[in-house]
């Protein structure tokens, strides 16, 4: 809900494509900078207290900016100033989650399925979230939504209260021996490497089209914040599809052609959203992108913690939420000053070219590695 009411609320206050990027910038580039620092941090301290500590400080910030709005006292600066806040708390709080989720599971068998369920929770939340958001905005303003997301980390810090045995010890190994593990981990596993690789690209030219949604609806399809939170309803449809399909088929594993598909079918989405003037053509472009990017990030975070070590897997974790969420402010902000430079259909289309490039790139670059692998095993034969 404050994702949607955030982004109608710049777009409200500015028209600019260009502040909706710097917002959605400064809301997520902490996640970027500070990944060296959170992931040895998470590994080191108590995951439920730090995942509880965040919890608390989410919800001033909520109240924080529900109180600016209602009191009308709202800027470009405090919501600027306070996204900063909030990614700060979420360059902290999601590989702690991460972690804290993984840690439920009673055996490594089950993990992937832990993961699944609770990707598919989250998507649940987030089905319900913009259709109420789209309700609240047309009715009651920003605020109202702004101030049931502070009430709900309530619920949230209730529930950590009953998760009893989650607490960890304090570790001898220091923060900068467990990132140099981690990158030593990550140079010796080529598989995990490029489904950082691949997260990267995605976060960077597929997941910033939600920044440009706003002026979609209202410049495009002349319609209000209702329908954006019926796009937003499409798109968690669209995550939740991916998400249970990822429970349901337990032997669906981690591989680049997963990766490959989550930015292909991206850039069909990114395609159609372009070139679509009515709101259904808008709604299967949106299902489809949120589709591919889901099936992608859901089968990559298994993937990964499926093969952290357990002292590693805050650290880890951090790269993961690096790659994907890091990446997300530089492509919010340059996806932001394309449509400022050449419009919002010529920015959605220079995305989508971007996706099949990579692609193209990344499976020819792995085709003539094959191949000169192939040819060199096949000398060596010859000579034996």
């Amino acid at each position: 809900m404050t994702r949607l009411a955030v982004a109608w609320l710049v777009f409200r206050l500015s028209h600019s494509a260009l502040i909706l990027g710097v917002v959605s910038f400064a809301g997520q580039i902490p996640v970027l900078l500070l990944a060296p620092l959170t992931g040895p941090i998470v590994d080191k301290c108590d995951k439920r207290r730090l995942f509880a500590a965040t919890q608390l400080l989410s919800m001033l910030q909520a109240f924080a900016l529900a109180y600016l709005t209602f009191a009308q006292h709202v800027t470009m600066g405090y919501v600027i100033a306070l996204s900063v806040v909030r990614g700060c708390i979420g360059a902290f709080d999601l590989p702690t989650r991460q972690t804290v989720i993984s840690g439920l599971a009673t055996s490594s068998e089950h993990r992937s399925g832990v993961l699944a369920l609770d990707s598919l929770v989250v998507n649940l939340c987030r089905l319900v979230g913009p259709s109420l958001a789209g309700l609240l905005l047309a009715k009651s303003g920003e605020g109202l939504c702004f101030l049931i997301d502070g009430m709900s980390y309530v619920a949230s810090l209730a529930a950590l209260l009953l998760i009893g045995g989650q607490s960890v010890e304090s570790s001898s190994v220091d923060c900068p021996q467990r990132l140099t593990d981690g990158w030593m981990l990550l140079r010796e596993d080529s598989q995990v490497r490029m489904a950082l690789m691949l997260l990267c690209v995605t976060s960077l030219v597929a997941l910033p089209f939600t920044v440009l949604l706003p002026i979609h609806v209202h410049d495009v399809l002349k319609l209000g914040p209702s329908v954006l939170g019926i796009l937003g309803c499409a798109s968690s449809a669209a995550a939740i599809a991916a998400a249970y399909l990822v429970s349901i088929s337990m032997k669906l594993s981690y591989s680049n052609v997963c990766g490959y598909f989550g930015l292909i079918g991206s850039a069909i989405g990114l395609v159609g959203l372009a070139s679509s003037e009515r709101l259904l053509f808008s709604l299967l472009a949106v299902f489809a992108i949120s589709f591919s990017i889901m099936l992608q990030i859901s089968t990559a975070n298994i993937f990964i913690q499926a093969n952290a070590p357990e002292r590693l897997r805050g650290t880890i974790s951090t790269f993961y939420v690096a790659a994907f969420w890091g990446m997300a402010p530089i492509g919010g902000l340059a996806v932001g000053l394309s449509a400022r430079l050449f419009g919002c259909r010529a920015a959605l289309e220079l995305n989508a070219f971007a996706c099949v490039a990579v692609v193209a790139l990344c499976y020819g670059g792995s085709a003539s590695i094959a191949k000169s692998t192939s040819g060199t095993q096949q000398s060596i034969s010859t000579r034996c």
